[in-house]
């Protein structure tokens, strides 16, 4: 049951009659929350699971997208409307879409593989899921229901140091055709904001817009592009998305947006040659005898048998996504990295003993740097907005 702000519930009627949009007000006050009911009929048939869409647009074109699941041809939410929200006209335009959240999977690497495992983690939990593909390598992910982004980690199970790629696509932003659609004029704290508004053509290009898609989270990251339009790209990039750890000292950076001649080779393998002629790449282990004379189990010392660079008698880990030991960088084209850096030792110190390693960390290219493979093992992936929904303003 909505529940009236300061004036009585509106009723919006989409171009088709079966959506009817509940507003609890369309005049609001910053701080005020707007109430939200839709609800689809069909034929006076149940809907199937289906997705109601909202994309906000205020008068300077800047864009708010969000989207709810819809059970049973019904959806509720509130959006509240904070204090710094400019006053103004702003144009709602709302949708339909009949489908649910729900993500289709390839594995592209290894070849007939019988089953995948994702753990799928937020800042609040983290869950396994196991996933048998079929012969092609397909499988669904229908049995995720979530708000906001959460990561997604493919592996093939914690016997395994293989790492797969798979493709991943979500067909609620791939195909966008609204089911019924409509447009609504909200204005905020001005009183001379006329109540006509501009219709909109509610194409799959302009209702997802500025990235309204399962794989993008980059409001924040257009802003800073924004304020930060003046750096170099890789400084630009290193400013955004490399952690303070990778900063300083004597690291080297390969530039792997603008630098042709690092984006001339077809493995990153081939470009770090050609900086580190002589590295190899070995398995570093830890002698048995040290972990009986310090009655120590392996896992407390850190890495104990893992791949690694060796180069000019030095240690190198791998470092990609948050994770050590994975080598699948190195079979990948520099282009799908923003930059490379190489920290020599003693960036890393093992644990109760004397070994130090340096590190060669890759950066996967990230917002505004696409990749040229659509592949990996992991991603981001953006759920629906949240019941109660704060328009956020910076």
């Amino acid at each position: 049951m909505l529940i009236a702000a300061t004036c009585a519930a509106t009723i919006v009627i989409a171009q088709q009659p079966s959506l009817k949009l509940h507003i609890s007000q369309d005049h609001l006050q910053p701080g005020d929350t707007l109430d939200l009911e839709a609800d689809y009929t069909l034929d006076n048939r149940k809907l199937p699971p289906a997705t109601f869409a909202i994309t906000l647009q205020s008068e300077d074109k800047k864009v708010w997208q969000m989207r709810w699941p819809m059970v049973d041809g019904h959806a509720e939410a509130s959006i509240v409307i904070p204090h710094s929200m400019p006053a103004g006209l702003f144009t709602m335009a709302f949708a339909v879409q009949p489908r649910f959240l729900k993500f289709y999977g390839q594995v592209v690497y290894p070849p007939k593989l019988k089953l995948l495992s994702a753990v799928v983690s937020s800042r609040q939990s983290s869950r396994l899921y196991a996933y048998v593909p079929d012969e092609m390598g397909r499988f669904t992910m229908e049995d995720l229901l979530f708000e906001d982004t959460v990561k997604c980690r493919f592996s093939l199970g914690a016997s395994s140091q293989e790492i797969p790629m798979v493709l991943l696509d979500a067909w609620l932003d791939s195909s966008f055709l609204p089911a019924s659609y409509g447009v609504k004029s909200i204005v905020v704290n001005d009183s001379a904001a006329a109540d006509a508004f501009e219709t909109i053509t509610l194409t799959k290009n302009e209702f997802f817009k500025d990235g309204f898609q399962c794989f993008q989270t980059n409001y924040p990251a257009q802003l800073k592009l924004e304020q930060w339009k003046n750096l170099s790209p890789v400084a630009f990039f290193d400013s955004m998305y490399v952690p303070l750890l990778f900063k300083g000292r004597d690291a080297k950076t390969l530039d792997c947006i603008t630098d042709s001649s690092n984006l001339s080779f077809a493995a990153t393998f081939d470009m770090l040659k050609k900086k580190m002629p002589d590295m190899e790449i070995k398995d570093w282990e830890l002698d048995d005898a040290y972990l009986r004379n310090y009655s120590v189990k392996g896992n407390d010392l850190g890495p104990r048998n893992e791949r690694m660079i060796f180069y000019e008698k030095n240690w190198y880990r791998i470092y990609c996504n948050g994770s050590y030991g994975d080598l699948t960088p190195l079979m990948r084209r520099p282009d799908c990295f923003a930059l490379v850096r190489i920290l020599p030792p003693p960036f890393y110190k093992h644990p109760r003993s004397e070994e130090t390693f340096g590190v060669i960390a890759f950066f996967e290219r990230k917002y505004p740097f696409a990749s040229p493979e659509p592949f990996g093992n992991s991603f981001l992936l953006r759920g629906y907005t949240p019941a109660l929904y704060v328009l956020p303003t910076r």
